[in-house]
């Protein structure tokens, strides 16, 4: 354990120093992952795939397809972090000592200045193959946090990050082992196969050249027995004869010609028999209405045929299901409900019926309301549980346990709902609600229709499409407006204008407080919009400061 902090020591001073400035805070995190190196670097260096072990990650984009030093990435962030994007570059790749650096140049987040070095170095854990990876950051603290609560957030999401990296890992070294005990039995069923057939040819060869001996050795007795019977007069009767080229030739199994080669040699002739070979198992389903014929070699060999087997562990995954197979917890737990209780009560007074004996004690034994027995229980149809369900005897009916629960928020508790739905309320005039089946807008539903009828204006007065009339009556209302509306200080220094300029977004500042605080911020200074640098005359305000002056 001393040995492996005095490594982890090693790699944070030699890969993992950073230069801080004034505001800016440094930590790292260190975790411990059951899996080869080259299985955890595959999925950290994929700088185009976060999201392959990184949970709030839902989408990446790389600018420019290839992956290189300087490549700059887009990020979405899932729902539950304080961000929605982050724009990221890749500032430093090593395949070889297995270092990769990110810097955050972008984004809609609070970590300004993030920049963080991972590393992979290999380590025995439990006498395997493990890795150590080390990820260490150095980030701006922001305004109204310490740098102790930065610290603590970020050390909690690259914790996160971590440790969804170690699960992914693991999981696929199972995998790779599984397919490497395929792949060297398969291996091995290949070598015996062709064994096999190098001994079946040596024994066909065998077996041919027996059977021509044996075929030349007839051959010459019928010659020597005809020219014997031919030289005493006698009729000749052929018992031998020379089997047909197309016929099947039948071979013997490589037992019987170990056993006996050597009495084949002395007789000159031997029996053969036949024997069928077992079907080779091709892992199919096979369907036929003929008798099953199976012997005991088959089974031995179908046994030795399966040596890989994968049971299940028979459990629904709900690792990533977004809640699908989740239960309604809000009920009654099923084993203490009304219903539960009366199928206990049932139970008891089935098993009194029976007549089973109770031990020593029971009669004088509290057990409760619902501990007695029940004899009625039993006799008559209508005193079971599923006759029980529609009377409701034992409580209300279980409710569903895997229905979606959908929340309505009412906005207007004064009116009536069924009448505004339906047109008819159960209570009548005697209802506390208003009958009521107008629409009407909310605040916010007029605000955004007033919006959008001002926009409509003020882009039909850009374009020009207005008549004439029309036109003079909103330059003037839109006069008068303005001078209403036109302020009468500088946002910046809460003084009385000088040399008045207006920006894009239509605010109003001083010239050289304008021109200040764009050489600080580019933004303005009211709604942070970019100003882009134009500042025009405030001819409106000059205006009114000419006729105050007179």
């Amino acid at each position: 354990m001393e040995g492996g902090r005095k490594m982890e020591a090693q790699y944070i001073s030699k890969y993992h120093e950073h230069q801080l400035s004034e505001h800016q805070c440094s930590s790292f995190v260190v975790k411990h992952i059951k899996a080869p190196v080259d299985i955890v670097w595959s999925l950290v260096r994929r700088f185009d795939q976060p999201q392959s072990y990184k949970p709030f990650v839902s989408q990446c984009t790389v600018q420019g397809g290839d992956l290189k030093i300087g490549s700059v990435r887009q990020v979405n962030i899932k729902s539950g972090l304080p961000a929605t994007t982050s724009t990221e570059r890749l500032e430093l790749l090593d395949d070889q000592k297995h270092i990769l650096g990110v810097k955050f140049v972008g984004g809609d987040h609070r970590l300004k200045n993030y920049s963080s070095i991972i590393t992979v170095h290999p380590e025995i854990m439990e006498g395997r193959q493990g890795t150590v990876v080390i990820e260490s950051f150095v980030v701006d603290a922001p305004e109204g946090n310490t740098k102790d609560d930065t610290c603590y957030f970020v050390r909690a999401l690259i914790s996160c990050n971590l440790n969804s990296l170690a699960d992914v890992s693991e999981r696929m070294m199972a995998m790779r082992g599984q397919f490497d005990q395929v792949n060297r039995l398969r291996s091995v069923e290949s070598l015996e196969e062709e064994q096999r057939k190098k001994r079946r040819g040596r024994n066909t060869k065998k077996l041919r050249k027996e059977r021509n001996d044996a075929v030349m050795q007839g051959d010459e007795a019928d010659a020597g027995g005809a020219s014997a019977a031919a030289e005493e007069g006698l009729p000749v009767c052929n018992f031998f004869r020379k089997p047909a080229k197309s016929k099947n030739v039948r071979k013997r199994t490589a037992i019987q010609e170990g056993e006996d080669e050597d009495e084949d040699s002395k007789l000159g002739s031997s029996v053969v028999y036949n024997k069928k070979k077992p079907p080779a198992g091709d892992n199919k389903l096979h369907f036929s209405s003929g008798s099953q014929k199976t012997s005991k070699e088959s089974e031995v060999e179908k046994l030795k045929s399966s040596v890989f087997e994968y049971e299940s562990s028979k459990q629904i995954q709900v690792q990533n299901d977004s809640r699908a197979t989740a239960t309604l917890e809000t009920e009654t737990d099923f084993s203490r409900d009304s219903r539960a209780i009366r199928e206990r009560v049932l139970k008891q007074a089935e098993e009194a019926l029976k007549g089973k004996k109770k031990g020593d004690g029971d009669e004088k034994l509290y057990k409760g309301l619902h501990g007695y027995t029940d004899y009625k229980a039993g006799f008559r149809r209508e005193q079971t549980v599923s006759s029980e369900k529609a009377g409701g005897s034992h409580g209300p009916l279980r409710a569903s346990a895997h229905i979606r629960v959908s929340a309505r928020f009412d906005y207007q508790p004064d009116i009536c709902k069924d009448y505004k739905e339906t047109g008819y309320c159960g209570y009548g005039d005697s209802c506390k609600f208003m009958h009521d089946r107008g629409d009407y807008k909310s605040g916010w539903q007029l605000e955004r229709d007033w919006d959008e009828k001002e926009k409509a204006r003020k882009r039909k007065l850009a374009m020009k499409t207005e008549d004439d009339d029309e036109e003079k009556d909103s330059d003037a209302s839109d006069e008068e407006d303005d001078e209403n509306g036109l302020p009468f200080a500088c946002f910046i220094c809460r003084e009385p204008f000088a040399d008045p300029v207006m920006t894009r977004c239509k605010h109003y500042f001083c010239e050289h407080c304008a021109l200040k605080h764009h050489a600080k911020n580019k933004k303005c200074f009211v709604c942070n919009q970019p100003t882009n640098g134009i500042f025009n005359t405030a001819f409106e305000i000059r205006k009114r400061m000419a006729a105050e002056k007179k």
